[in-house]
């Protein structure tokens, strides 16, 4: 076995150093790029998007849609718009009128649809003609729900008679299944 000397811890002083130390062609370090910000949010732009239905369903049997969204998208020009805010709705068929508004989302928008969309509304309905569950010449109110799926809406909803006839049904529930949102 061999003893630590002097000698010994000088020269593993000197290999320590000598491998610490940079040598005369390699360049110094250079310090790590500072990392990249993470982008804010995509700042919102106003949207006013139109959307345009047909459909069938109850109470308004066959029917043709007008709407329009009112608030803000947040894509990039070069992705799908997609925006968000107020729906506000005209719809006539042979059974009535149906006038809504409400939150709307959407993802993908064209006017005649998109990949997914939905809608929460309330909702005013004049019926006439031969309407479908109830009577002609009646207003309900109420609320409906509209799901969007690759350019189809489905709508269900429930409403509740206004004014006092004793004809017609009292509560309607409403459905439809359209070609757009």
């Amino acid at each position: 076995m061999r003893r630590f000397t002097a000698v010994c811890a000088f020269r593993c002083l000197v290999l320590c150093l000598a491998a610490g130390a940079p040598v005369a062609a390699q360049e110094p370090a250079k310090p790590a790029p500072a990392p990249t910000p993470t982008p804010s949010p995509r700042p919102a732009r106003r949207v006013a998007a139109p959307t345009l239905a047909a459909g069938v369903g109850g109470p308004l049997t066959a029917s043709a849609s007008a709407g329009l969204i009112l608030g803000t998208d947040r894509s990039a020009p070069d992705e799908c718009p997609s925006p968000r805010g107020w729906l506000v709705r005209a719809e006539a068929g042979v059974g009535g009128v149906k006038l809504g508004g409400g939150p709307v989302f959407t993802y993908c928008h064209t006017v005649f649809g998109s990949l997914g969309a939905g809608s929460l509304q309330a909702a005013y309905v004049r019926t006439w003609g031969t309407p479908l569950g109830t009577e002609a010449g009646l207003s309900y109110v109420g609320g409906e729900l509209d799901i969007g799926l690759i350019d189809w809406r489905v709508t269900l909803g429930l409403l509740k008679r206004t004014g006092s006839p004793a004809e017609g049904a009292n509560l309607l529930f409403t459905w439809g299944l359209a070609r757009g949102f």
